[in-house]
């Protein structure tokens, strides 16, 4: 999937690679979830009505809504990004 030019601030990078960690570790943090369909939202990288129904899957605890998730993570932000957003939240 085609994906914008993207540019976040280090507060932004923080919640992407929050999300990412959580995912990892198997664990839904619904503040996580929450801030990074925030930050898709504010982005443009999601519809309203995709943000709304995301939102409502999260506060409802739906079994797959990590995995929608990082689905969605995935093809919005490129795999090169999301490494070095990672990088630098582990410190290196």
């Amino acid at each position: 999937m085609e994906t914008k030019q993207l540019e976040f601030t280090q507060e932004e990078r923080t919640i992407i690679a929050e999300y990412i960690f959580s995912y990892q570790t198997g664990v839904l943090i619904k503040g996580d979830a929450l801030s990074v369909l925030d930050l898709f939202y504010k982005k443009e990288l999601i519809t309203k009505e995709l943000y709304e129904h995301l939102d409502e899957d999260v506060m409802n605890n739906k079994n797959d809504i990590s995995t929608k998730i990082a689905r969605l993570m995935s093809d919005k932000i490129p795999y090169e990004m999301k490494n070095k957003i990672m990088q630098e939240y582990y410190g290196g």
